[in-house]
């Protein structure tokens, strides 16, 4: 395992999806939240504290002096889901993107009923479609363009 983080809260993960490129991983937890996290920060951030458990559990931060362990953040966070969400999907020509000015596209299904689309960026999803049942998985139609 190349590391491990408390991604939501203590509540769980219960689902991820990587970006075609590699550079981000979409989190989905029990807490009802999607996050999205850099992946070369993860890298980093896990990397520095490793170093840290190595030098005795005192981490050197800038510039040489003491500080605290680095705190993995993620780039964005969504939180329009009221239950866990169940599963994440890209919408076809949009599955990288997550960083600054980016335009990619998620679909999020979650067990409070709804699926949701969202875009990087955007606080508020694109849409949202109430279900009759808690929805556990959803995909789009690769022929389809948004």
């Amino acid at each position: 395992m190349l590391s491990s983080w408390d991604a939501h809260l203590g509540r769980g993960v219960s689902c991820l999806l990587f970006t075609e490129d590699g550079t981000h991983l979409i989190s989905g937890g029990k807490d009802s939240m999607i996050h999205v996290w850099s992946v070369p920060e993860i890298v980093e951030e896990k990397g520095a504290a490793l170093l840290s458990a190595c030098l005795g559990d005192v981490f050197v931060g800038p510039g040489g002096g003491a500080g605290a362990p680095p705190v993995l953040c993620p780039v964005h966070t969504w939180s329009g889901h009221s239950l866990a969400v169940t599963s994440l999907s890209f919408f076809p020509g949009h599955k990288c993107g997550f960083g600054a000015g980016a335009t990619g596209r998620l679909l999020s299904t979650s067990l409070d009923h709804t699926v949701k689309i969202w875009q990087a960026g955007l606080e508020q999803p694109l849409a949202t479609v109430s279900m009759p049942a808690p929805c556990h998985c959803a995909t789009t139609d690769l022929c389809s363009r948004c």
